[in-house]
């Protein structure tokens, strides 16, 4: 994942003096500068968007020189969420929940072999608790959270007597993580996980081909493909719509929805040859990117997929568009740009009907009133 990443940022930065063709719409964001915890440098990211607008993500600290996961409002810039080893160790956030509830990773000491691990992780803004692995010595990392606490992401254990390390997809129902395995390979992770506790992600099969799954129960199905041997699922909505990548024949990347049991291709936009859907609403929303010579973030509004840098009309003078991560009800969107040596996170908030923007305050009262009420269940869930 790490590898394609990389190449889908790389793509980006060769991108950014290049424009892209714009189809008119009547959609209208407003980029909010989500900062991050240092300015020299000055990096952080943006992975993920709750229903109340709250972001999650990480950013680098020049008080110890490692990236801290993060939780932003928008508006008071960005909350380091600490790491399990403390100052020293790293940390991510991958997931948040309405009651700013967020999941990732964390490093942290193993004194018992002089050096460190890395476990799946909840963040509740005062606390990080290890949610643990399959295999307590061994390391996890945690990328979707709901409203209930549930959790999705992978966990790694020896499955055979010569020492073979198979990593499965786990399901935290708030107290214990479970391994859900793989569909047959060596690998698989959740990523995304709704309230109804279904879980999408990607999984290698028994010819090591790496394939989009949603789960049934705590059984996970191959969505397939295009043509193509690979996918990857990355987002799942309340109705169970599944967004990702899959392959065609020719080995290119198409953005997909999955719904009702049937793989539909969103195509990418004009001039590019591959894209990949990264986040799904309940309006059917999606949001991802689109590449050719260049990457692009893509809103597809279930008929139409639009430039997302051509829908912003204002507080993105100058940023290119690295990656889109998440969209929520609201239409709010969150992702990572560049600027000179500068990279932010940012959320993208839908201008209302009447040409305002909605007050950042808005969001963080509605955040503030829900949090209470979600966090308490979390605590009782996890305890």
């Amino acid at each position: 994942m790490f590898t394609r990443r990389l190449t889908w940022i790389a793509a980006a930065c060769a991108g950014i003096a290049a424009g892209a063709g714009a189809q008119a719409a009547p959609i209208v964001y407003h980029a909010v500068d989500l900062q991050a915890l240092s300015t020299n440098p000055s990096d952080s990211s943006g992975q993920a968007i709750s229903g109340n607008g709250l972001t999650a993500g990480n950013s680098w600290s020049a008080a110890d020189s490692q990236y801290h996961a993060v939780r932003n409002t928008g508006g008071a810039g960005p909350q380091d969420l600490g790491a399990l080893g403390g100052p020293g160790y790293g940390s991510s956030a991958y997931g948040i929940n309405n009651g700013g509830t967020a999941v990732g990773g964390s490093s942290y000491p193993r004194a018992d072999q002089n050096m460190f691990a890395t476990h799946a992780v909840i963040f509740d803004g005062n606390t990080v608790k290890d949610i643990g692995a399959v295999n307590g010595d061994y390391s996890s990392y945690g990328f979707g959270i709901n409203n209930l606490g549930q959790a999705t992401g992978w966990a790694s254990n020896y499955f055979d007597g010569f020492g073979g390390m198979r990593t499965g997809a786990f399901f935290y129902d708030g107290s214990t993580l479970h391994d859900l395995g793989t569909l047959g390979g060596d690998y698989a992770t959740g990523r995304a996980i709704n309230d109804a506790g279904t879980i999408a992600g990607y999984s290698k099969n028994s010819n090591g081909q790496q394939r989009a799954f949603v789960t049934q129960g705590q059984q996970l199905i191959d969505i397939g493909t295009f043509g193509g041997a690979t996918s990857y699922a990355f987002g799942i909505n309340s109705q169970g719509d599944v967004v990702g990548g899959a392959t065609v024949a020719s080995s290119m990347e198409h953005a997909f929805v999955y719904r009702n049991g049937q793989l539909m291709d969103i195509g990418f936009l004009p001039g590019d040859v591959r894209s990949e859907a990264r986040d799904i609403n309940d309006k059917g929303w999606v949001v991802g990117l689109s590449g050719g010579s260049a990457n692009h973030g893509f809103l597809f509004d279930g008929t139409v997929m639009h430039d997302l840098a051509s829908l912003i009309g204002s507080g993105f003078d100058g940023w290119t568009i690295l990656d889109i991560t998440g969209i929520n009800d609201t239409g709010q969107i969150v992702g990572t740009a560049i600027r000179d040596n500068a990279v932010h996170a940012f959320r993208f908030d839908l201008v209302q009907n009447d040409g305002t923007v909605p007050e950042p305050s808005t969001w963080l009262l509605v955040a503030l009133g829900l949090a209470g009420l979600t966090l308490s269940r979390s605590r009782r869930a996890v305890s």
